[in-house]
């Protein structure tokens, strides 16, 4: 196995599937010809009595499986984090919104769904002006380009409060709290939404 081999008997298979000859190998270690030899007569005793081009192919062939299943569970690993986070949104007490830097809608919770009056597989793909009355429009893409400039958490209309639309254009007032995640997909914007009482 691939394992059992020296860091200076991986190198010079490394040099060889680079396509050196032990001349070149034993330029680039700083050895002698001879010493490179001897290093293959080591590989070939761990890894069995095989032609060279066959041990060097064996390596590449090995050491690519390692590199695909470490890309595997770092996927999987991603993967779960996605999960445990959604899981995470989706049980919330809050209306949440998941939003891109370029202001299109990932995904919305069942709170955001009853909040917004949009069922939640119809948040994916919105954009959030859908949500922020025509009149702010161009204030709101001058705001979301200043924050993402610098993001921070940010209470929106926590006083008085803010206009918001639903699905079916309803006005709402509510109180709006941002912030940036880091995910394995990149930036998102989690956008959580209080309705404010009228009364």
């Amino acid at each position: 196995m691939v394992e059992t081999l020296s860091p200076r008997e991986q190198r010079v298979l490394e040099l060889a599937a680079q396509g050196l000859t032990d001349k070149g190998i034993a330029d680039v270690l700083d050895i002698s010809p001879t010493t490179v030899i001897t290093y293959w007569v080591r590989i070939r005793g761990k890894l069995g009595n095989q032609p060279r081009p066959e041990l060097v192919a064996n390596f590449v062939r090995r050491t690519a499986e390692q590199e695909l299943d470490a890309l595997r569970q770092e996927l999987q690993k991603h993967l779960d984090e996605i999960e445990a986070l959604h899981n995470f949104i989706e049980l919330a007490p809050e209306a949440i919104l998941i939003v891109r830097p370029d202001g299109v809608i990932e995904s919305g919770n069942l709170e955001a769904s009853k909040l917004l009056n949009c069922r939640e597989e119809d948040f994916a793909g919105l954009r959030i002006g859908r949500f922020i009355p025509p009149e702010f429009h161009e204030a709101h893409k001058g705001y979301r380009l200043k924050y993402l400039m610098d993001p921070r958490r940010l209470e929106i209309g926590h006083g008085m409060g803010v206009d918001m639309l639903t699905y079916d254009g309803r006005k709402i007032r509510g109180l709006v709290t941002i912030n940036l995640a880091k995910s394995p997909a990149g930036d998102r914007v989690v956008v959580v939404l209080r309705a404010l009482l009228q009364g």
